[in-house]
């Protein structure tokens, strides 16, 4: 149980998991440590301690204002005005529960009754200060944008009695520059993070997703018949074992497959056998009713009989025998002899050697394609069998016959597009050997196109729209 735990190698889960860890504890330090120092920066802008001070200072001022020594009373706002630190006063005043102040940190307004609108609601809840000992008040100085908070106490003259009133206030600007602060150092902790996250990534994307991406190219290098192009994977972890287990696989996968081709050669020899022979066969019988009538026309001779109309018979007959074997010839059309090609030059020989008939348009819509491996010779006779095909289905009069050249992947798609009346077999039928629609049709053309173009490891596929025309499209791979 212990040892499926502690693995020898290092596994993808533990490098992930080590990263994981150092990124959550990195981040729970220095969250701890700038969290702690905030505490301590808000401990000191407390209001309780802004309260003591207050009350502190009220206590020490009760005797000058029982001797009604305001001058004491001014030096020791003035004092505390000009102290550091968090505890600075912005303001401090000294008054009665008229609003006369009798010592103001600012000389202007010293004497005075003061009629603004902190000391407006100060004084209309005199009563309560007297109850509570202490009132709190905040607002903004709209001169200097700061944001004040304002504690006023009773001044004690003895016993209960008040006579005057001490205010303080503080300005809140510290407390709103550590907010501040603070929002800047998780702005700063959030950049960090990202940081460590793009830094994750980068170690993730180079020893795990790389890796991976490349087994990836490699199970796609075999789809695509490109195995030589294997490269191994070397990473120590389960990435490199799973990459032996398919190279393994790959090695079983190419056995398999040379004896299923070697399968696949043995049955298609048969079939050409099978299909050559059942040809022989019809041949053989056509070219015996061809020189049947031959015997007699020759016996005629023989009596002097019409000599110049039986030898005339007999010459039609023999060139229908001899086309007969010339054409059993191109069942098999053999091993094709591979060489880098151009598709839409094939094409463009094919449409020149076969002109289209009178009121018959040829639209080419040819896209840039790469060169591949063909049988030039093989894959002409295809183009120009279709061609000619299209021009007789489409017959005399107005027709067009479209020719689309494009790559899809790493194929390339020829398509051949006429408005003639649609195929009018079965289309799965058509490919089959002897198996015309034509008059004097032999049914070899498609069989032999298909034989062509799976010998260059394409396929072929036609759609029928009866009454609208046909389109066949031949796919070959890039090689």
């Amino acid at each position: 149980m212990i040892r499926a735990f502690l693995p020898l190698k290092k596994s993808v889960v533990f490098k992930i998991t080590f990263v994981i860890i150092l990124l959550v504890l990195s981040f729970t330090m220095i969250n701890a440590y700038l969290i702690n120092r905030q505490f301590q920066q808000l401990s000191l802008s407390k209001k309780s301690d802004q309260v003591s001070l207050v009350k502190i200072t009220a206590t020490n001022l009760s005797d000058m204002a029982y001797d009604a020594d305001f001058s004491r009373m001014m030096d020791v706002l003035n004092n505390l005005k000009g102290e550091g630190g968090e505890h600075k006063i912005y303001y401090g005043i000294v008054m009665d529960n008229k609003g006369y102040a009798y010592a103001h940190t600012d000389d202007r307004l010293l004497g005075t009754n003061l009629k603004d609108s902190q000391t407006v609601t100060l004084l209309q809840h005199v009563g309560a200060l007297e109850t509570e000992k202490i009132f709190f008040q905040e607002f903004q100085d709209t001169n200097k944008m700061t944001h004040i908070r304002e504690i006023a106490v009773p001044i004690s003259m003895g016993g209960d009695i008040y006579v005057h009133i001490l205010r303080l206030g503080f300005s809140l600007k510290p407390i709103e520059d550590l907010k501040k602060q603070i929002w800047a150092q998780t702005i700063s902790i959030g950049l960090i993070s990202a940081f460590l996250v793009l830094f994750l990534y980068g170690y993730l994307r180079k020893s795990v997703l790389r890796p991976i991406a490349e087994l990836t190219r490699n199970a796609k290098d075999v789809q695509e018949d490109k195995a030589d192009k294997i490269t191994p994977i070397q990473t120590g972890d389960e990435i490199e074992d799973l990459s032996k287990a398919f190279g393994s696989m790959l090695e079983n996968l190419r056995h398999k497959q040379e004896l299923l081709l070697h399968s696949h050669r043995e049955l298609a020899e048969a079939k050409l056998l099978s299909a050559v022979g059942e040809g022989a066969f019809s041949i053989a019988h056509r070219i015996g009713n061809l020189l049947n009538p031959v015997e007699t026309w020759i016996k005629n001779v023989e009596l002097q009989r019409d000599i110049k109309e039986n030898f005339e018979k007999i010459y039609r007959q023999l060139h229908l025998a001899k086309d007969y074997i010339l054409r059993a010839k191109n069942i098999d059309p053999g091993i094709p002899r591979f060489e880098p090609y151009s598709i839409s030059h094939l094409l463009d020989l094919s449409l020149e050697r076969n002109p289209p008939p009178k009121g018959v348009q040829v639209l080419k819509k040819y896209s840039p394609v790469r060169e591949t491996r063909v049988d030039p010779s093989q894959m002409e006779d295809v183009f120009t069998n279709i061609i000619v095909n299209a021009y007789q289905a489409i017959g005399e009069g107005q027709g067009s016959l479209s020719i689309e050249l494009k790559e899809q992947g790493s194929a390339i798609l020829v398509s051949f597009s006429d408005d003639g009346p649609g195929i009018k077999t079965p289309v799965e039928s058509i490919y089959d050997l002897f198996h015309t629609t034509k008059k004097d049709g032999t049914g070899f053309g498609l069989f032999r196109t298909q034989r062509v173009i799976k010998a260059h490891q394409g396929f072929i596929y036609a759609e029928n729209r009866p009454g609208q025309g046909a389109t066949f499209t031949i796919k070959l791979p890039i090689q």
